[in-house]
């Protein structure tokens, strides 16, 4: 058995000795296969992956593009073992997949080392914390007092669900007038063109903001700059407390509270689904298990069935 696993072990390894010959270096092709991503954000993550990747290489003195599946598992025992989430790891391992896929395309490799990896199991319902009813009425009359920038910060969050990327990112020129409705284009992950209609409100707000401009960011830091997710984040918790809310809740949370009221609301799915922009139906339904999940808990049918009410 050995001797004839020998010569195909040999012919891999010349297959590998002639695109080394050509291949550019693990660092070259990264930037390469981030250059076809026009997200920042996308780019951003997908960078910070396979920087931390690429420093696990490097402490064990290997090029990247010299993995195999072991060190692949290895390097997700590690993630674990430092007690990253499961949907972290799976994230990351997601990216080096996706990295390795790019050089298998275009012929840098033979095969991904990725590709039979066991991920992590991720909960089928979102850890994410939203807000109730009540409490993003209150965060909605804490963003107006506080100021027409914050409630459009607020309102395209929790109101129509963006991303805090894609709401720093939104543009006086991607309002428009379309059928009698107010609307704003914006780019969400991948790359996808999202057109969102806007509430009265949240249109004069917006007009107001805008003061007669344009071109430019809708929203802008105190200097003028365009706000950052940074930006984003404090002021979110800034008016978090104003509303006297005393869970932790980030920019993330709002599009998350976003989700949940549209199903509440009535709302179908796959509306939801196309409102948010995901791409994969399973991680809309994410929001709409971790919204039925308490009221389903069996407990109510416990202590019904105890009161005689069962």
């Amino acid at each position: 058995m050995l001797l004839v696993m020998v010569p195909a072990l040999a012919v891999r390894d010349n297959a590998s000795e002639a695109l080394e010959q050509h291949r550019p270096s693990a660092e070259l092709l990264a930037r390469a296969f981030l250059a076809a991503y026009s997200a920042p954000t996308t780019r951003a993550a997908y960078a910070r992956d396979l920087e931390a990747w690429f420093g696990f290489c490097g402490e064990h003195r290997l090029d990247p593009l010299d993995a195999r599946r072991a060190v692949v598992d290895a390097y997700a025992r590690t993630l674990d073992e430092q007690g990253l989430a499961p949907a972290t790891i799976a994230r990351r391992l997601a990216s080096l997949s996706s990295f390795y896929r790019y050089a298998v395309g275009e012929g840098l490799l033979t095969a991904s080392p990725v590709e039979h990896v066991r991920r992590p199991r991720v909960a089928d319902e979102s850890p994410t914390l939203g807000l109730d009813r009540d409490e993003l009425r209150r965060l909605l009359e804490a963003a107006e007092q506080a100021g027409t920038r914050d409630y459009v910060l607020v309102g395209l969050l929790a109101l129509l669900g963006l991303r805090v990327s894609a709401a720093c990112a939104a543009t006086v020129e991607a309002l428009a007038v379309e059928r009698g409705h107010r609307t704003l284009t914006t780019t969400g992950k991948g790359g996808r063109v999202l057109r969102r209609t806007l509430p009265p409100e949240l249109a004069a707000a917006i007009d107001e903001l805008a003061a007669g401009r344009t071109s430019g960011p809708i929203l802008t830091a105190n200097d003028g700059a365009p706000l950052d997710r940074h930006d984003a984040a404090r002021i979110v918790a800034r008016l978090t407390r104003a509303a006297g809310i005393t869970k932790r809740i980030t920019p993330h949370s709002l599009r998350h509270t976003a989700a949940t009221s549209y199903l509440e609301a009535g709302a179908p799915l796959h509306v939801v689904q196309d409102a948010l922009g995901h791409a994969d139906p399973r991680t809309t339904r994410r929001y709409d298990r971790a919204r039925k999940a308490l009221d389903r808990d069996p407990a109510y049918l416990m202590a019904n069935y105890i009161g005689g009410q069962a």
